[in-house]
């Protein structure tokens, strides 16, 4: 049995822990304090996920004023885009249902969930890298961490899964 056919024969068991590993990913920090960052009012930042989901608005709220006191304006306003990151660990439970209950729209599901999660992640990884003044910003005062490179990861293997297994 070659490689292609076990990942064929075991594509539902794979592509339901990886989206199970997804959901997970959720709970795990993605951004944290950025350590070289030494200010007289230095506190220990952890963002995962979850705390988005919760707290999102607290987040903006302390953030904004600072970065729209910066000067940063525009980029204050693309914090509200955050917001959309809700709908990652709800669209990877919707695929982990249709894939145990074997439904026909499972493949759709899995592209949704695997799709989203690079466009989100990656997209904001980009985002950030690209554009300067949003860098510097960004790295003075956090800094990413293996829980957000984790996500893009397991979402990259998701759709390399579904692109080699795919039927013709």
């Amino acid at each position: 049995m070659t490689f292609k056919q076990q990942l064929i024969k075991y594509k539902q068991t794979i592509l339901m822990v990886l989206v199970l590993l997804l959901i997970i990913g959720f709970f795990l920090p993605w951004v944290i304090d950025n350590p070289n960052n030494e200010t007289f009012a230095k506190s220990n930042i952890s963002v995962s996920g979850f705390k988005i989901f919760t707290g999102y608005h607290e987040l903006v709220s302390t953030f904004k004023p600072l970065v729209e006191g910066l000067g940063y304006s525009k980029i204050a306003l693309l914090l509200n885009l955050g917001y959309i990151i809700i709908l990652l660990p709800l669209s990877g439970l919707v695929a982990l249902v249709f894939n145990g209950l074997r439904l026909k729209h499972a493949e759709v599901a899995n592209w949704v969930v695997y799709v989203s999660h690079v466009v989100i992640l990656l997209g904001t990884f980009l985002i950030i890298i690209l554009f300067k003044d949003l860098r510097i910003l960004f790295y003075s005062l956090l800094s990413f961490t293996v829980g957000f490179y984790f996500l893009i990861l397991v979402a990259l293997l998701g759709i390399a899964l579904l692109v080699l297994t795919r039927k013709k």
